[in-house]
């Protein structure tokens, strides 16, 4: 048996939808999927407010664009994370502020992130990890205080994930989503910017993301022709992508379905073994949120362990993966100044974490016998 740690399968009903995009002729940006996946998160998310990206790096850049990052202003983000944030930052010349995290979430520390505010700040950007967030009432309620910083959520793995009955993505002033072919909705490259605060005007967002123009309002017959109207760039989707995506959105009930049981299944299937043999901890969910379950992971207690137990399953061949390197440790994070002792926790989560297969598509026999190959495997060690 051979379990893959991701796999994509179109269904006919995609195809479908993809062959009637193609029929079209329409495969340039802003046809009638753009239209309708812009629908379905009005309807169904209730947000008001949002353009459809090329990424989530690009989502990430154009809210940094709309908040006007200027050159030696902070914006404060955790360094377990990937390297989307700090470039956007370092592109509009900002100075990257590291925080650490959580080791119950592997979100940011809410108070270290806090504690790291200066007068130099101009944006935070909480990272909601792999479905899940942390306690975002605690930056809110800081932020209320204080209006010269703004909250960006990067929810890239958080779509349709919840925190206290609000949508992730919609909590912060601005949110950024990735439709990535590793996410749990998925149009091969994508993304998505949500205007959550009423100051940030979505006409500026929408011609930033279309080169600099109004070609939107002159798609939406609001004037005769189309101009050079701002600064931007050539950050919206092709409706082919936009299509697959739209199919995606309509079949989703059922890939939650999927991901949800299988996620049950490993906590069911691992949680009498936690305390053997160095496995410490898994995935958990807090309270206050509903999760999308993008990802299970397990933490073994050292690097070695972790490493032993990657390459067993391997030779079973089972697909897992570890996560991020600590962005702090990297050899951009070198040269920002860092050092390599810096943010314990990151480091930590970096070295013990192992997250297993878990996809749109997974089976419970699968799960089953990855669950079971653990256990195996952690006996021998």
């Amino acid at each position: 048996m051979s379990i893959l740690f991701n796999q994509v399968i179109l269904s006919d009903y995609a195809k479908e939808i993809l062959n009637d995009c193609i029929n079209t002729g329409h495969f340039q940006a802003d046809g009638k999927y753009t239209d309708k996946v812009i629908r379905f998160f009005h309807t169904h998310l209730s947000i008001e407010k949002i353009v459809l990206t090329t990424s989530c790096s690009h989502a990430l850049e154009a809210a940094l664009w709309l908040k006007n990052i200027k050159q030696q202003e902070e914006v404060i983000m955790p360094s377990f994370n990937f390297p989307s944030a700090p470039n956007a930052v370092l592109l509009h010349r900002g100075l990257v502020k590291f925080c650490d995290i959580s080791l119950d979430t592997l979100c940011p520390d809410e108070n270290d992130m806090l504690n790291r505010i200066t007068p130099l700040t101009k944006a935070i950007i909480p990272l909601n990890y792999g479905g899940i967030s942390c306690d975002l009432d605690l930056l809110v309620n800081a932020q209320s205080d204080n209006r010269e910083w703004i909250i960006i959520e990067d929810s890239a793995q958080c779509v349709f994930s919840q925190y206290k009955n609000r949508y992730l993505g919609t909590i912060g002033d601005m949110g950024c989503f990735s439709f990535h072919g590793t996410k749990n909705i998925q149009s091969g490259e994508g993304g998505a910017l949500i205007l959550n605060h009423p100051d940030i005007p979505l006409e500026k967002a929408q011609n930033m993301v279309q080169k600099g123009t109004n070609r939107h309002q002159f798609i939406q017959g609001q004037t005769s022709f189309y101009t050079w109207v701002d600064v931007g760039s050539s950050y919206t989707p092709s409706d082919l992508l936009m299509a697959l995506l739209y199919s995606q959105l309509l079949e989703y009930p059922e890939k939650l379905m999927i991901r949800e049981q299988a996620f049950n299944r490993y906590q069911e299937n691992l949680s009498p073994y936690i305390g053997y043999k160095g496995f410490i901890a898994m995935t958990k969910i807090p309270k206050y949120n509903i999760s999308n379950h993008h990802l299970f992971y397990i933490r073994l207690d050292n690097q070695s362990t972790r490493n032993q137990l990657m390459k067993q399953l391997k030779d079973r061949n089972i697909d897992s993966r570890f996560h991020f390197m600590p962005l702090h440790q990297s050899p951009m994070g070198q040269r920002l100044g860092y050092r390599l002792d810096d943010f314990p926790n990151s480091r930590i989560a970096s070295e013990t974490l192992l997250r297993l297969p878990l996809h749109n598509h997974i089976q419970p026999h699968e799960v089953d016998y990855v669950s079971e190959s653990i256990i195996d495997i952690l006996k021998e060690l």
